[in-house]
């Protein structure tokens, strides 16, 4: 036995046996389990002595670094060991080997899949916490599943979940093997304290005071430890900053805060009991919302915010937004309070607000920047997300922008991943850091992409320079206690940094010894549409910069990168323009000429001038992306670019620079109807949106000896109008869209087709006695509208069929018409009248 019968009882043995008999039997087993179950910490072991097992390990996936080793340091010590004999767990830039069970973060399995498909040390797969649907896990599934059905059958998937949707994920996943577990939650009241968390009305400083204050009266009112979710580590500090000032100081608190930058020895502070037996407020980010079970929590003050990063595939741009949180989450973090005793859960939002909550959070792969896993899904060997069974597929937009990022990199051409492109997917780190590190120079460029793959090095409020981080970090290199001394940095992720940094260091070694490139030259290998120009005019407080590939951001007048003319920016509020900048590094005319030499060339150009934009001027510029650079002015600019120049110009104008006239127009109303009707279809499409797209096709031969816009008004544009339509259609046009009718009296009228009715003719009621029935257009199939007119031009009657007109609505209408204008003709029988004059004859008046 590998199992050691010593371990306390848990609410998930219960299941334990149906829980074996379902993964001998099935390939992928789903597990809904409650709330303190101890599913994390009891299944892996319980399946050690599986036959299917085999002598391979067990590998379980966990969102998060902080739960990978407390999960493998629990299950340790369930067995009597340390991590590293049986039980070993491996995050990023750590590894604590296991013979048999590891618990690892979601994107070393990724990793683990690229370098070895087969898995053939691994007999089963435990996707921990898997309704958090990270992108990492939905990647690892998706993998996992391929791998069972071409290369590993035996391979065996176990989804665990306190929340999981189980009956669509089964659909989902093709099996019936589910079973569920009662957990072992006690009681939680819920008590609703205030207005929706930043919602209208309610500012971030109101809800860090409404939090203040609802952490007071559970220190009031309640026994235990008190867990408080936040969004992120500003607030944590904020509340903290606070509570030292008004409540450990009187009394016996200790404030502990919990979030993923801080040191794996702080992070288990705040989850065990304190060494002095005192109360604890712990101040968590959504981290301690699943999997961590945190000793003495007996009650939960959430204040129903999380952040997230929001990725905006029209800007490349990510940007971390603040919002409420599904009810889902809700649930899990009242959870915490009932984990060990009956608690307390307060709520800073109203019942009344939880009828608008998201019922479950969404897939990080919705709103994600999916780049690297275009990249990874490129060095599996698929070029299309469609080629794999996902949950939720990626967005095509998304997607779309991240091959396009992999092309422009040269990591993916049209025949795959390049070799460039498999060295960057080995280093598993962000494709834009990974061209950095393969393109860079210089002992600075591991150092810089380990520190832009990690949070700030820097403490809040230490400006935007990434020039003394590096410095920082240099110095932390040699001596660590005069690095903190000088610099605002944050130990633990220095630590973090430099790990990182000699890991890609070992796998990315070349170029190390040659001339070593600016900070601003690093990130523009990486992020060359973030070179960025001071612009001249700035907004009180602030400065902006214009990027070169659109759009600005924003520094701080005070911030000490503000006086730069140049910078590269790293890092920036993913707005559309306008967004908070916050790291960036300066650069230099110099380096951009030198760096971009191949693309900066002398390039004519053409903007409009003068009132309406009717005057034409050239220029040659110079320009990185939308960045001008130099420009100079051209007088007399080549025949071909003149023609460019102007047919732009009328593309930009939408048509409005040429010399239109009405019967122009109405053609053009004739035969868009035309196309439009059944039967036409095939005809040319010359709407607006086509005439303006083809402008080069249809206008430009007609543009000889046009020198400006002025000399527009020349062309023979219904020459070049009527060669959209060929020869033989035009008669055909004028029979099945005519651009008249005529009256029985014999008088002409313009047809108009630019009504939403259909065509219409507009005529006097008189005139059109004699006429039994409506002429009907385009193929016999459409009516001709008459709108029939009073004597005194007012609408009487609309039809489309004269002969139902003459029969019923006319004599109604005649019946009034009598009386209002009596010296006009009103004919028993229009049919038969003869059209013209609508006043009566002498004779008629007389008798």
């Amino acid at each position: 036995m590998n199992t050691p019968p010593q371990l306390p009882p848990l609410p998930i043995d219960a299941i334990l046996p149906q829980l074996k008999k379902l993964l001998a039997e099935n390939s992928i087993v789903i597990l809904k389990a409650d709330t303190g179950a101890g599913k994390s910490t009891r299944v892996p072991l319980s399946l050690l002595d599986e036959s299917w097992r085999a002598g391979r390990r067990i590998v379980m996936l966990e969102p998060r670094r902080l739960a990978a080793r407390s999960m493998a340091t629990w299950m340790a010590a369930g067995l009597g060991e340390k991590p590293g004999q049986r039980v070993g767990w491996q995050v990023r830039n750590q590894y604590c080997p296991g013979s048999m069970i590891e618990v690892v973060t979601e994107g070393i399995l990724s990793r683990r899949l690229q370098s070895d498909p087969e898995l053939l040390d691994t007999a089963l797969i435990i996707f921990d916490e898997f309704h958090e649907r990270s992108l990492h896990a939905d990647l690892a599934l998706a993998l996992c599943r391929e791998v069972q059905e071409a290369l590993r059958p035996d391979l065996k998937l176990l989804l665990m979940s306190a929340t999981l949707e189980s009956a669509s994920l089964c659909r989902e996943l093709n099996t019936t093997a589910l079973v569920e577990a009662e957990g072992r939650l006690f009681p939680v009241e819920v008590r609703h304290l205030a207005r929706s968390p930043g919602g209208s009305g309610r500012s971030f400083v109101e809800v860090i005071a409404a939090t203040v204050q609802a952490v007071q009266r559970a220190l009031d009112e309640e026994n235990g430890d008190v867990l408080v979710f936040l969004p992120g580590a500003s607030e944590i500090r904020q509340v903290e900053e606070l509570l030292q000032k008004t409540v450990a100081g009187e009394r016996q608190i200790c404030i502990t805060p919990l979030y993923g930058g801080l040191r794996f020895v702080d992070q288990q502070r705040a989850i065990r009991p304190d060494s002095q037996q005192r109360r604890r407020v712990v101040l968590a980010t959504n981290i301690a919302q699943t999997s961590l079970t945190i000793d003495g929590i007996g009650c939960v003050v959430d204040c129903g915010l999380v952040r997230r990063a929001q990725f905006d595939p029209a800007t490349g741009m990510t940007r971390l937004i603040t919002r409420r949180i599904a009810l889902s989450s809700a649930e899990q973090r009242r959870g915490r309070a009932g984990r060990l005793r009956p608690g307390i859960c307060f709520r800073l939002w109203s019942r009344a607000d939880e009828k608008t909550m998201k019922t479950a959070e969404e897939e990080e792969i919705t709103h994600s920047d999916l780049s690297r896993l275009a990249l990874d899904l490129a060095a599996w060997g698929v070029h299309k997300a469609t080629a794999l069974r996902w949950l939720t597929p990626p967005p095509q937009a998304a997607f779309a922008q991240a091959r396009a990022l992999l092309h422009r990199l040269g990591f993916v051409d049209s025949g795959g991943i390049t070799a460039r492109g498999r060295r960057a997917a080995e280093l598993g780190i962000d494709p834009r850091l990974a061209a950095l590190l393969i393109d860079g120079t210089g002992s600075s460029a591991p150092l810089l992409a380990a520190l832009l793959g990690e949070r700030d090095l820097f403490q809040h409020g230490s400006g935007s320079d990434l020039a003394p981080r590096l410095a920082a970090l240099k110095l932390f290199r040699r001596d660590r206690d005069q690095a903190a001394r000088r610099y605002p940095l944050r130990r633990k992720t220095a630590e973090q940094i430099l790990a990182s940094a000699r890991s890609l260091e070992r796998s990315c070694p070349q170029h190390r010894d040659a001339a070593a490139l600016s900070p601003a030259a690093l990130l523009a290998l990486a992020w060359p549409e973030r070179v960025a120009s001071r612009r001249s005019t700035t907004v009180p407080g602030r400065v902006e910069f214009l990027f070169a590939g659109g759009g600005s951001g924003f520094l701080p007048a005070d911030d000490p990168l503000a006086a730069a003319e140049w910078l590269v920016v790293a890092a920036v509020d993913g707005r559309r323009s306008g967004g908070r900048i916050h790291l960036a590094a300066e650069y230099s005319r110099a380096e951009i000429e030198e760096q971009f030499a191949g693309e900066l060339c002398w390039q004519l150009r053409c903007s409009s001038a003068g009132k309406q934009e009717k005057r034409l001027v050239f220029e040659e510029v110079r320009r990185l992306g939308r960045i001008t650079l130099d420009r100079r002015r051209v007088d007399t600019p080549p025949p071909a670019q003149l023609r460019r120049a102007l047919l732009e110009a009328i593309r930009r104008q939408r048509l409005a620079l040429l010399p239109w006239t009405e019967e122009l127009n109405h053609w053009l109303a004739r035969l868009r109807w035309l196309t439009a009707q059944k039967g036409f279809e095939q005809w040319p499409d010359i709407s607006e949106d086509q005439l303006v797209a083809t402008l080069e096709q249809w206008l430009e031969p007609f543009l000889a000896g046009v020198g400006s816009i002025a000399d527009l008004k020349r062309i023979n544009l219904r020459h070049a109008v009527h060669s959209l339509l060929p020869r033989h259609l035009h008669k055909e046009l004028d029979r099945e869209a005519p651009a008249r009718f005529t009256t029985p009296r014999g008088r002409s009228l313009r047809i108009d087709y630019r009504t939403t009715r259909g065509p219409v003719v507009r005529v006097k009621l008189q005139e059109m006695f004699g006429q039994t029935d409506s002429p009907r257009l385009a193929g016999k199939r459409v009516p001709l509208i008459f709108e029939l007119l009073s004597p005194a031009d007012r609408p009487l009657q609309t039809t489309a069929d004269l002969a139902s007109f003459w029969e019923n609505s006319y004599h109604e209408v005649a019946k009034e018409m009598r009386g209002r204008y009596p010296k006009h003709r009103w004919p028993q029988d229009p049919r038969t009248a003869k059209a013209g004059s609508s006043l009566k004859s002498r004779k008629q008046a007389d008798g």
